[in-house]
């Protein structure tokens, strides 16, 4: 019985086919592994793999890996992307985060979360009402109430508006599912600044 052997110019086509399939899958998983990777956006609650490097910090009877600005919980043998909780502490900011201070107080926004420092750490804080940051977070959702247009996210409600440079920004006008009517019980923001 006679085998016909593979052509060398077949083999190399489904060694290319293995390899752009292997690379389109890998650009499907939000973290990238084995190379720097700056978080551009909070990814909204998805199932992947743990993170190349990650600290793990204890909080509330759980175990929080954190990388690059995103909080994981393990779920089963993959890991679920989670808002973090209130009072759990990061010691360095992520990268793009964004800071401003409210009265004498400094707080960091990054995608949805909110930070204060800490001792020498940074704590995951209540959005406060009033502030105004450059970005929405991933996975805000249009709500019209009483012909007006909110973003909400995590119980947190969001209102476009533009500032002296006419530049779009986004307002906390409501916390813990309540909407705030009184614009006059909020705080303007004051020296804000990014970091990188």
């Amino acid at each position: 019985m006679k085998t016909k052997k593979c052509s060398p110019f077949f083999l190399l086509t489904l060694i290319a086919c293995l390899l752009f399939s292997m690379g389109s899958f890998a650009q499907k998983v939000p973290y990238h592994y084995g190379r720097p990777y700056h978080v551009h956006y909070y990814p909204r609650p998805v199932y992947a793999y743990p993170p190349h490097a990650y600290v793990a910090i204890p909080y509330g009877g759980y175990v929080y890996h954190y990388s690059q600005g995103c909080f994981y919980r393990p779920y089963g043998s993959v890991y679920q992307v989670v808002p973090p909780p209130f009072g759990i502490t990061i010691s360095t900011l992520p990268y793009g985060y964004f800071g401003f201070y409210m009265g004498p107080n400094p707080y960091y926004y990054f995608y949805g979360i909110f930070y204060q420092p800490h001792a020498s750490q940074y704590e995951v804080v209540a959005p406060p009402l009033g502030a105004v940051v450059n970005k929405l977070p991933s996975g805000a959702k249009v709500k019209m109430i009483d012909g007006q247009k909110y973003y909400e996210q995590n119980n947190t409600f969001y209102k476009e508006e533009f500032d002296q440079n006419n530049k779009l920004t986004y307002r906390v006008v409501g916390t813990d599912g309540v909407l705030n009517t009184n614009p006059s019980n909020t705080e303007e923001n004051t020296d804000t600044r990014s970091g990188s």
